[in-house]
C-alpha cells in the first residue's frame, strides 16, 4: 500500500517543517509506512524521511515500533552522521524489547567512544545509554568508565551536558 505514495517531493523540498509533514502523516497511516520505507532505503533523501519519522515517533511511537528491527539492522551500515542521529532518535522513542535494547546499547557504546563520529550523534547515543542504565542500574559504573575515557575528546558543551546527565540521573559526580 505504501508504494502508491511518491514522497520524494515531500522530503526533497527544503523549508517544509515537521508540523506540515506531521499533519499529513496523522491523516493517513499508509503515508507513515511510505515514509518509513523511504527512510530505510539508500535513496538520497532517506535521512530526511527518517527526520520526519523521528518527529512522528515523538508522539506516536506505537505506530513505528513494528519497524524497530529494520532500523536496528540499518544503523551499523549508515555512514552519514545526520542519518545516524535521526535513526537513533527514532529508536530512542520506541518501546524496544530486551534483545533490541542490548543491540542498540552496544551500537551506541561504539558511537560514543568513536572520536570520528559527529558530536550530535555521540550525544544522542549517550542519551540512549543513560536511558538504558536507568532501567538497568548495574550499567551505571560502565557508563562512568566510558565517560572518563572519552571526556577529554569532547567539546566543552557536550562534555558538560554528559556530566550533568550523569550527575542528575545517577548522582555521579565529576
Amino acid at each position: 500500500m505504501a508504494e502508491k505514495y511518491d514522497i520524494l517531493p515531500y522530503v526533497s523540498e527544503l523549508g517544509t517543517g515537521p508540523d506540515k509533514m506531521l499533519s499529513h502523516l496523522e491523516k493517513d497511516p499508509a503515508l507513515v509506512d511510505a515514509y518509513v520505507e523511504y527512510s530505510l532505503s539508500d535513496k538520497e533523501f532517506a535521512w530526511r524521511a527518517a527526520w520526519v519519522i523521528h518527529h512522528y515517533s515523538d508522539t506516536y511511537p506505537e505506530n513505528i515500533n513494528k519497524y524497530a528491527d529494520k532500523y536496528i539492522k540499518l544503523l551499523p551500515n549508515l555512514r552519514r552522521d545526520g542519518y545516524i542521529r535521526e535513526v537513533l532518535r527514532i529508536l530512542y522513542n520506541l518501546n524496544l524489547n530486551e534483545p533490541q535494547i542490548c543491540e542498540v546499547y552496544d551500537i551506541c557504546s561504539e558511537f560514543v567512544q568513536n572520536n570520528k563520529v559527529q558530536s550530535s550523534v555521540r550525544a544522542i547515543a549517550f542519551q540512549f545509554i543513560i536511558k538504558v542504565a536507568s532501567q538497568y542500574p548495574e550499567l551505571q559504573k560502565e557508563i562512568k568508565i566510558i565517560f572518563e575515557n572519552i571526556k577529554d575528546y569532547l567539546s566543552p558543551g557536550i562534555r558538560s551536558g554528559m556530566e550533568m546527565r550523569l550527575e542528575n540521573d545517577f548522582k555521579i559526580k565529576k
